[in-house]
């Protein structure tokens, strides 16, 4: 009994992780990790990204750092703080369905800060909502062109028989 207990209780697990999806409206925020060398900290409100808006936040100097969204699903790589003024971040997301965020990418500038802080920017780039009736199409072209190819290829070495 104990045993199904624990199964039940696993597959409505399963089930909510599933089905509740990281989804975003405009405007929600993002949530965010920075690490600073040895050490990570939540972004506070004010750092987080706003999904879907374009933003720029601040962070402290530090030697080494990166950033992290949506629980660690997407992770930048390491970056030296010595001799960039700013950090520009691109997210890619589609608002198809519900909101979702398809990749990050980093893109620093390069150059002499007197500053102790990092001028983050955050940019948001919607990504182009493809068709289903435009891959139906190309899978039916694809299918039409190998099916004659293959028909071709059968008539050939049957006549030379």
């Amino acid at each position: 009994m104990n045993s199904l207990l624990a199964t039940i209780r696993s597959c409505l697990l399963f089930a909510t992780l599933t089905v509740v999806v990281q989804a975003y409206k405009i405007g929600d925020t993002v949530d965010g990790i920075v690490w600073t060398g040895q050490e990570f900290n939540a972004m506070k409100r004010a750092e987080m990204p706003v999904f879907g808006q374009s933003s720029i936040a601040t962070f402290e100097r530090k030697g080494l750092l990166s950033f992290g969204f949506e629980d660690g699903l997407h992770m930048l790589p390491w970056i030296d703080t010595k001799d960039f003024e700013s950090v520009t971040i691109t997210f890619v997301f589609s608002k198809i369905g519900q909101g979702a965020i398809e990749s990050v990418s980093i893109n620093i500038s390069r150059g002499t800060s007197a500053s102790d802080d990092i001028v983050v920017e955050y940019q948001w780039v919607e990504e182009i909502p493809a068709s289903p009736q435009e891959g139906t199409v190309a899978m039916l072209l694809g299918s039409l062109i190998s099916c004659v190819a293959v028909l071709f290829h059968v008539c050939a070495t049957s006549d030379s028989e």
